[in-house]
């Protein structure tokens, strides 16, 4: 992931290559799996929106622009910076998730 700014409005966003994204089966249902749960949960509050798809000028590489986030969940539970509070809310945010996208 990048973090970039936007030139038409100046807003800070995330980017994200998923590089050969279709170059065997189990990567295409890999990307086609986070790319489509991506869309569908894209009013959930407690997952990133999607706010843009592009394909690269190759046709292997694809490229998602999507709300920054500050916080990266994956840094802060290797550093083990976390309260039992926050560890918590963690796993109820998760839960939240779960429960939506389980419909």
């Amino acid at each position: 992931m990048w973090r970039a700014i936007e030139k038409k409005n100046r807003e800070v966003v995330a980017i994200k290559k998923i590089y050969d994204a279709f170059s065997n089966e189990v990567d295409a249902k890999r990307t086609y799996r986070e790319l489509f749960y991506l869309c569908e949960l894209v009013n959930h509050p407690n997952i990133m929106k999607v706010l843009r798809m592009y394909k690269s000028l190759n046709n292997k590489d694809i490229y998602i622009v999507a709300e920054f986030i500050e916080n990266d969940l994956h840094a802060v539970i290797r550093a083990n910076i976390c309260e039992d509070l926050q560890r918590k809310y963690i796993i109820w945010q998760l839960l939240k998730a779960l429960k939506v996208s389980s419909y």
